[in-house]
């Protein structure tokens, strides 16, 4: 549900669950996934509702529904159907027809509730329930309405993975619990309450009801565990629900997945953002171990499809004013020694200097503004750059451009830096977006990077971008230009001006346009995140996660860490200085072979054959050392999170 004092999609405050990496067999190449999740798209679109809610007070929210049945059963969420005690729900069609619903009987602790269609029709295009669960690391189509609807009344299109299974979700301010519930990182919002979650043969797995804050999981009730309460409440009887029978643990699973540096970013209040990060330590001995594996994210499949394709995409680059980063921007060709580059108007009008970095240019240039367009959001620059003129690149086909099509964002380097999928074509945007203003999502960050302002007919992906990454290039796998990324409104909606709208406004900006933006409203953006801690963040995990320990006696018997880490030209664990550890010294240069006959090449090899000890359990430890195999009698001593691996003896 959406609307402006109350918050649309269940939130939580955890990470996404942890589970283990799919092979590269299980990922379907990226043409096969495509055609997929295009069917899918255009089959569930038509069976996909918005709910619209009236409460009592005269005030409006919006959520989503999916039709199970061709005479007009509903399924959407309870928090959904609550508010409306007092007032009434509509259902909006996507072709913008209208009829009343009425709730027919809900399972409100665990957050569905079926409604009928007043429609009078038997005929109603209609999902059908999947028989069993989907796997770990299926793809899967989310639907409904993040934000609230658009003009067009059509829904969005989100795809992403099944990250974990059934997950217990305790939501406490709402009195609601999800068990079995899926989690995806399909990226959803306010709005998508009660809306379709389907796999690739368009059945239905679920009904999405909840978000994270932090991180990127979506979470839905389980199709399997709805149709089995479908009898009942088709009958009008309301279900009861089932508990969480071990809240305390179910708590403690959340606050453990938590990373305490991605949830200080997310709050609003520096005060609470400086406590969460002095706490942090605290949060991580508490959390998972080091080394767990999370399960493969839909960026893992669409990086590795788009390596398997041997293409390499066009290059982006970055937009900097006075060293600052502020925007991305689009090649788009050279005239007259100077390549010409597309960023977003904002971006563009940054005060400073403008240099542009990357993009195939050799050293960040200064870049000069050669025209505003204001009602499409583009800013067109220019830098020398000595050569042939080049024109513009290539555009994607109009057979290439519909919903659930694969899109991808590169990097400076032509490989995929995000991406995800075309939520919608053809989407005006006027005055009314919105975001919940009240209750638990006070406390965080807004969700838009970008003010909200009216657009024309703009493509609509569901790939993120940061306030400073308006500007950027999304092509298709091939290399195809779809559009320049130029706002971003929540999960799910980030808005591009479409490639076949550039070349005229390239020719007017070119010559001097400088049309100012229609007005802005709302509360201001989430600020651009900080990159040095992001980096310095992403060092220290690198960090931790490649190095490793053993344990060798002293010659008084205690026990002495040594680390190693994965050296320079490989990533088997590597001892970096000499233990001085005694006779059973191990000395710098020495490289983990094995463990117990398992062959540990990397750091995370080597943890997981720790891991799979027995208890007390002896093993031989190879170690090269100069050339030769030195074998060490290792024991596996303590439990869980504190197994060591000793060598307490040389091999006989």
């Amino acid at each position: 549900m959406h609307r402006p004092a109350r918050s649309t999609l269940l939130t939580l405050l955890l990470l996404a669950a942890l589970a283990p990496l799919a092979s590269a067999a299980d990922r379907p190449a990226l043409d096969t996934l495509e055609a997929a999740i295009r069917r899918v798209a255009a089959d569930a679109t038509q069976k996909t509702v918005c709910v619209r809610i009236r409460l009592a007070d005269g005030h409006e929210g919006f959520g989503s529904g999916a039709v199970v049945s061709p005479d007009g059963l509903v399924l959407t969420c309870a928090h959904v159907t609550e508010p409306a005690k007092g007032g009434a729900l509509t259902a909006v069609f996507p072709d913008g027809a209208e009829a009343t619903l009425t709730v027919v009987a809900s399972n409100a602790k665990n957050d569905y509730a079926l409604c009928r269609l007043t429609t009078g029709r038997k005929d109603l295009p209609h999902f059908t329930f999947a028989p069993q669960e989907p796997r770990l690391g299926d793809w899967v189509v989310g639907l409904g309405h993040p934000g609230g609807p658009y003009a067009d009344h059509r829904p969005t299109v989100a795809a992403g993975k099944v990250t974990a299974l059934d997950r217990r979700l305790p939501i406490l301010m709402e009195g609601k619990a999800y068990v079995g519930a899926l989690q995806t990182d399909a990226p959803l919002f306010g709005g998508n309450s009660g809306g379709p979650l389907v796999d690739l043969e368009g059945r239905l797995v679920g009904i999405n009801g909840a978000i994270l804050m932090v991180g990127d999981g979506s979470f839905a009730s389980s199709g399997v565990r709805i149709a089995k309460d479908l009898p009942a409440l088709a009958a009008g009887h309301d279900v009861e629900g089932v508990e969480i029978e071990d809240m305390f643990e179910a708590m403690s699973t959340m606050a453990s997945e938590l990373d305490p540096d991605e949830l200080a970013e997310a709050f609003a209040d520096d005060n609470l953002r400086e406590m969460l990060r002095a706490m942090g330590p605290m949060m991580r001995l508490a959390g998972r171990a080091e080394g767990t594996e999370r399960a493969a994210r839909r960026l893992d499949d669409l990086r590795a499809g788009a390596a398997a394709t041997g293409r390499v995409l066009p290059t982006s680059g970055d937009l900097l004013a006075d060293g600052v980063v502020v925007g991305k921007v689009t090649p788009i060709g050279r005239r007259g020694g100077r390549a010409l580059f597309l960023t977003s108007a904002r971006a563009a009008l940054s005060p400073g200097t403008l240099t542009v970095r990357g993009a195939g240019l050799a050293s960040p240039n200064v870049a000069r503004v050669r025209g505003v367009d204001g009602t499409w959001d583009l800013g067109l620059l220019d830098v020398a750059s000595p050569g042939e003129d080049v024109a513009l690149p290539r555009v994607a086909a109009d057979a290439d451009l519909v919903p659930g099509s694969i899109v991808l964002l590169p990097g400076a380097d032509g490989t995929p830096a995000s991406g995800g999928v075309l939520a919608a074509t053809g989407r005006t945007v006027g005055t009314e977006r919105r975001i919940p203003t009240l209750g638990i999502v006070r406390l965080f960050q807004p969700p838009h990077t970008s003010p909200f302002r009216p657009y024309p007919a703009m493509f609509q992906i569901d790939a993120p971008i940061e306030a400073d990454e308006s500007g950027w290039p999304v092509v298709r796998p091939d290399g195809a230009l779809v559009g320049v990324a130029v706002a971003h409104f929540n999960r799910g909606a980030t808005m591009v001006v479409p490639a076949a709208v550039l070349p005229a406004r390239v020719e007017r900006m070119l010559e001097g346009l400088d049309d100012p933006a229609p007005a802005s409203y709302g509360p201001p953006p989430r600020p651009a995140p900080d990159r040095a801690r992001a980096a310095a963040k992403v060092r220290a995990r690198e960090a931790r996660r490649a190095s490793m320990t053993l344990y060798v006696p002293t010659l008084a018997g205690v026990l002495k860490p040594v680390a190693l880490s994965e050296g320079e030209g490989t990533t088997a664990p590597t001892v970096a200085t000499d233990s001085g550890g005694g006779p059973l010294d191990l000395l710098g240069a020495d490289v983990l072979v094995s463990i117990g006959g398992t062959p540990t090449g990397s750091v995370a090899a080597a943890e997981a054959a720790i891991a799979a000890l027995a208890p007390d359990a002896k093993v031989p430890v190879v170690l090269r050392r100069a050339g030769r195999d030195v074998v060490y009698e290792g024991t596996a001593e303590g439990e869980g999170r504190g197994r060591k691996l000793a060598l307490r003896a040389l091999a006989k």
